[in-house]
């Protein structure tokens, strides 16, 4: 009880420790969650953050067919896909965008700027319909990163690698190096960041019921004995004697089809005569 008690205490202290980070000269990054006050009551830890109205995989089903898929609502889905790779962008490299859109790296600690999240998924993405600065009652709100309770920071000449203990463990986006047991960088936080991109490209093209359609089919085409919702199969390499990592056939067909439903086709030019 007392080892459960302190591994809460130092998951607290952590995720408290990397928000003020994202808040020092009372900056507000617009693309990650802000931290408003902590308290602790008992023997149990909270943190109070502004109130959203669900996480990404919230608004998919919200939003569960967007049948209409208008030029203002596919600008905000790229902006919205921007914002998330920004506020990945600020933890990797530890220079921080405010809501003025200046970068800078703040506080007197900057060289342990650069980090990695290690649990990105849409679960850990907030969605919220209302913020201050909304110009167009159309749009359909604001994402932000949240959830860094297994985020590590470094030096710089430090942050190329670490040992996957400690880091969040999202069964469904976490990348091969987890099942290899090889070191993560931040390359382990893009995988992720692919994971839930095509996850949001299949929502915006096939709605929330082609995103439940895409989960089925990565579960069942697990090679383990114990299926699971995973992007990629662990699979031996016989010349070499040990086991590598290949992306499901399904996750494949999923992203040629979309690149097709994004194809334009060219444009056709008429000779003068």
């Amino acid at each position: 009880m007392s080892e459960d008690k302190n591994i809460r205490r130092t998951l607290f202290n952590q995720e408290v420790e990397t928000l003020k980070r994202f808040s020092e000269n009372g900056q507000d990054h617009i693309h990650l969650i802000k931290l408003l006050a902590t308290y602790q009551h008992g023997e149990d830890y909270h943190l109070i953050f502004p109130w959203s109205d669900g996480n990404l995989r919230d608004f998919w089903k919200t939003w569960h067919s967007p049948q209409m898929r208008t030029h203002g609502l596919a600008r905000w889905f790229a902006r919205e896909m921007l914002s998330i790779a920004k506020g990945l962008d600020m933890i990797h490299t530890g220079v921080f965008e405010s809501s003025s859109g200046q970068g800078e790296q703040v506080g007197k600690d900057a060289e342990h700027r650069r980090g990695i999240h290690g649990d990105i998924t849409p679960e850990n993405i907030l969605w919220f319909r209302d913020y201050e600065g909304r110009d167009d009652p159309n749009e359909l709100g604001l994402l932000k990163i949240s959830d860094f309770g297994f985020s590590r920071f470094h030096r710089k000449e430090s942050s190329k690698e670490t040992k996957p203990r400690g880091l969040g463990y999202s069964k469904t986006s976490r990348a091969p190096e987890m099942d290899l047991e090889k070191p993560i960088s931040r390359s382990y936080d893009i995988w992720a960041l692919g994971c839930l991109y095509l996850e949001f490209v299949t929502w915006f093209v096939r709605g929330f019921k082609g995103t439940e359609d895409f989960m089925l089919q990565r579960y069942n085409s697990h090679l383990d004995f114990v299926r699971e919702d995973s992007f990629f199969n662990v699979i031996p390499i016989r010349e070499k004697a040990k086991y590598g990592a290949c992306l499901k056939g399904c996750v494949k067909a999923v992203s040629s089809d979309l690149l097709l439903a994004f194809r334009v086709p060219r444009p056709v030019y008429l000779k003068k005569n």
